[in-house]
């Protein structure tokens, strides 16, 4: 998947909002797809201005902020790559390491999808 068609489709999935429940499905899904220890994700309300997630190295967890479109499946997505790419290589920026595992998240997430008739 090329770096323009990833963005085409991160566009699209982030019109997508979720209920916390649904959030933490995926969540699971997700690591029982890649093998990883399950993550919680925390759904915050604090508005941040620029800042749609986080994920925390030190205590394994993720926390999506309160935006004008709440918990949206691009965001979850991005931070999923995060944990994805620190377990893969033990680094959480947004280097090359980073961009495969955030593509490798699309294609998954891309792939149930259409499964689920979503895609």
């Amino acid at each position: 998947m090329s770096i323009k068609s990833t963005r085409k489709l991160e566009k699209t999935l982030s019109r997508k909002t979720l209920s916390s429940k649904e959030v933490q499905e995926i969540a699971e899904y997700f690591c029982s797809y890649f093998l990883l220890k399950s993550i919680p994700i925390e759904m915050s309300h604090r508005r941040m201005k620029t800042t749609l997630g986080r994920y925390f190295i030190d205590n394994n967890r993720i926390v999506l902020y309160k935006t004008i479109k709440v918990n949206n499946i691009a965001t979850l997505l991005h931070e999923l790559a995060h944990h994805l790419g620190y377990v893969r290589c033990g680094k959480a920026n947004h280097r090359r390491e980073f961009h495969i595992a955030h593509v490798d998240s699309l294609n998954w997430y891309y792939s149930i999808g259409k499964w689920m008739g979503n895609g």
